[in-house]
């Protein structure tokens, strides 16, 4: 049944309310409750207050974690517990139109994302993700080098199922996000977006792009 698939329901539920400057309804926007690794050896993230108290820079948990030999873990699995969104604004004939789209991945990093149009909800959607295969980043950094993944999203209640690439950025706070029918074309378009925003090309990926959710509005 549906609500045993909804993702993390008590932390991710939007709350839609009055602005008190417009009778327009607002999104209280959700926060992310895990700041993802970016090391693949530690599955374990950050919780946001620690990452908050140390300015975004914290890596882990200051706790031991069990490792078993050299196990690693791919980004999908990491992405557990986490919020982003993007958002836009665009005057249509003088009126402020604004859109914005949360995802969410669970405690078991299965994903959640939530469009709205003006603060209302415009559709939602919930997908397993089956793992296929992790991409380098090219880092040299410790084991800062395996953050992008490729991924099989089938939607709940679908029998389709397309592909997904992420792409987290090493300060761990920008996600990107390419959609594809194919494996092999999800691969081309997100080694290409990694190269281009490594080199400084990300304008060209804004569509793409999400933020991770650690202040409030």
């Amino acid at each position: 049944m549906k609500k045993n698939i909804l993702i993390g329901l008590s932390t991710i539920v939007l709350i839609i309310s009055c602005n008190n400057s417009s009778s327009e309804p607002t999104v209280n926007k959700p926060l992310t409750t895990n700041v993802p690794s970016a090391d693949k050896t530690k599955k374990e993230g950050t919780p946001l207050s620690e990452f908050n108290t140390a300015g975004g820079t914290i890596e882990g948990r200051a706790v031991a974690q069990q490792q078993t030999g050299n196990k690693t873990y791919p980004l999908n699995e990491r992405l557990y517990s986490s919020t982003w969104y993007q958002s836009e604004e665009d005057y249509d004939d003088g009126v402020l139109e604004t859109e914005e789209v949360f995802v969410f991945f669970d405690q078991d990093s299965k994903k959640s994302k939530r469009e709205y149009e003006n603060g209302r909800l415009d559709e939602t959607d919930y997908a397993n993700l089956q793992h296929i295969e992790n991409i380098s980043t090219g880092d040299n950094t410790g084991n800062n080098d395996q953050n992008a993944v490729i991924v099989k999203v089938k939607e709940q209640g679908d029998d389709d199922y397309e592909y997904e690439g992420y792409y987290m950025t090493d300060d761990r706070k920008t996600l990107y996000i390419v959609e594809e029918d194919s494996q092999s074309s999800a691969k081309s378009k997100l080694t290409e977006l990694i190269n281009d925003v490594k080199g400084g090309r990300a304008n060209n990926h804004k569509d793409k792009k999400y933020l991770l959710s650690i202040q409030a509005r």
